[in-house]
């Protein structure tokens, strides 16, 4: 059995003797604005392309490397960004023409109405030419042996792994998965027949070992909200008390998140990546409920909560929240 260990430390790992670097998703053009100071506006978009190209170029020692999905936040994004990701791979296989770039389509980067053409599928036309950039959009594909199942707006996970599954046993599975999902399995990890799967679309980072199978959640590319931080260094609540004893320095590198009490206000002068401030009600347990939850506000739960409360059809559902998260990030 392949044995990954209880953590993984994002280095590339020896699958069937090949070294892999893994790319948990990117979300390129995803944009910063609450509690962002104006002076500070832009900074984090910078920062991700920059560590987005750097992910890519760092491949010297590896045969492959891997991209899980979610390459971009929304089906349409800008130009810019589709031209940085573009430009990004191909210079990057061309100077490592022995690795292999394999790119999957994740649920950001895919449009559930098919006659959009998205960002993700002009960017694989641009990439369709070079030999050692695979992207895998639509059907699940085996390369090197291995399997690579991208995220599918028409079909399910195991409906998209039939097709392939005779092909097995795999010595590794690459997806962009649910691990637990309580309204749907629609998308959840299907049966495999291999020691290893690795996925994406879950941003915060975690390895669940089974009897004779290992999970690697890869995580996204860096936490991009409260609950997603695995390193804890990223993202910060805590109360003014604990703000006035923090250094400048953690400041300034932190996403901060302020637990008011009554009749306090939330400092303006703090340079931070983003300051919000969350109201204190001890008296209804909502400071411990959030403080103990690992999604902080879980807003896909409330969304079907109150769908299934009113019977909206599940497609009609998962439709209406696609076009709610494109209007809040647009």
């Amino acid at each position: 059995m392949f044995t990954l260990g209880d953590e993984w430390d994002g280095k590339p790992l020896a699958i069937d003797g090949k070294r892999i670097a893994i790319l948990g998703d990117p979300h390129l053009g995803r944009r910063f604005t609450t509690g962002v100071p104006l002076a500070r506006m832009g900074e984090r978009e910078i920062e991700i392309e920059a560590q987005f190209m750097a992910h890519i170029d760092d491949v010297e020692d590896v045969g492959m490397h891997v991209c899980l999905g979610d390459l971009f936040d929304r089906p349409a994004v800008s130009h810019h960004h589709v031209r940085h990701a573009a430009l990004t791979y191909l210079a990057a296989a061309h100077r490592n023409p022995k690795v292999k770039f394999v790119i999957l389509a994740g649920n950001h980067d895919l449009s559930r109405d098919l006659e959009v053409v998205t960002a993700f599928e002009v960017l694989r036309l641009i990439l369709s030419t070079v030999p050692n950039i695979q992207v895998v959009n639509q059907d699940a594909q085996t390369i090197d042996g291995m399997l690579f199942v991208p995220w599918s707006p028409i079909m399910n996970a195991r409906a998209m792994v039939e097709p392939v599954r005779k092909f097995g046993p795999f010595p590794a599975a690459f997806g962009h998965w649910d691990v637990v999902n309580p309204k749907s399995d629609d998308n959840l990890i299907p049966p495999l027949d291999t020691p290893l799967i690795i996925t994406g679309h879950v941003h915060r980072r975690r390895v669940i070992t089974h009897a004779d199978q290992q999970i690697l959640v890869a995580g996204s590319m860096q936490p991009y909200a409260h609950g997603e931080d695995w390193t804890g260094e990223m993202y910060w609540t805590g109360t003014l008390a604990e703000l006035a004893e923090m250094p400048d320095a953690d400041r300034r590198r932190r996403c901060l998140r302020v637990v008011l009490e009554p009749g306090q206000r939330l400092p303006t002068e703090i340079d931070a990546r983003q300051l919000t401030a969350l109201a204190a009600r001890p008296d209804e347990g909502l400071l411990a409920e959030i403080a103990g939850s690992a999604d902080a506000l879980d807003i896909p739960t409330i969304w079907n909560e109150v769908m299934a409360a009113h019977a909206v059809p599940d497609d009609l559902v998962q439709e209406l929240f696609n076009q709610y998260k494109e209007k809040v990030n647009a």
